[in-house]
């Protein structure tokens, strides 16, 4: 039965060996590397899903801007601070996974050695390149609060088109960059 300890019968010195046994085991990479790997996962799902969110806010703002004939409207620009605030949040969370991402290079002793200091070790370790691209990438979005025409001349014809709707196209590089390939 349970000692007055509540450690399932053992003696307080026999309790205290094993708890000591428990703390002497040395650090387990496999474990961390998959609860690593598990965040990673979690994070590239929130990417994704406000990078698609992000899109479809873009869309949604462009055609109520085109059904109003391009006049904008503080609606409108209620949905482009919307969705600035969600290409910031988004932008947060890119770097947390690159901050998992270097940390699970880390563990698996795949990191340089004797860095200076934590930028240069991830300036090194190849991912910020990646980084700054995709950071890129997702910070094209309709700015709030700026609208103009872009003025399109072809065969014969003239097409007003607002910033937003050429912004909005931009924006389909989420698209390719999170489909996978």
């Amino acid at each position: 039965g349970m000692s007055p300890h509540g450690d399932a019968g053992y003696g307080g010195k026999e309790y205290e060996q094993m708890k000591s046994y428990d703390s002497a085991l040395p650090w387990n990479r496999g474990v961390e590397l998959e609860s690593l790997d598990k965040k990673r996962q979690a994070l590239n799902i929130w990417v994704i899903g406000l990078a698609m969110a992000g899109v479809v806010l873009g869309v949604v703002e462009n055609e109520l801007l085109w059904h109003n004939r391009n006049i904008p409207v503080m609606s409108f620009q209620l949905l482009k601070l919307m969705n600035s605030g969600l290409t910031l949040v988004l932008c947060w969370f890119i770097f947390q996974y690159y901050s998992v991402e270097f940390e699970l290079l880390e563990v698996s002793g795949k990191t340089v050695i004797g860095a200076q200091s934590y930028q240069s070790a991830f300036m090194m370790s190849g991912l910020f390149y990646p980084l700054a691209v995709e950071t890129a990438i997702v910070l094209i979005h309709p700015l709030p609060f700026v609208n103009y025409i872009v003025h399109v001349w072809g065969l014969d014809t003239y097409c007003p088109y607002a910033s937003d709707g050429f912004i909005a196209v931009f924006m389909m590089l989420r698209l390719y960059f999170y489909t996978p390939r």
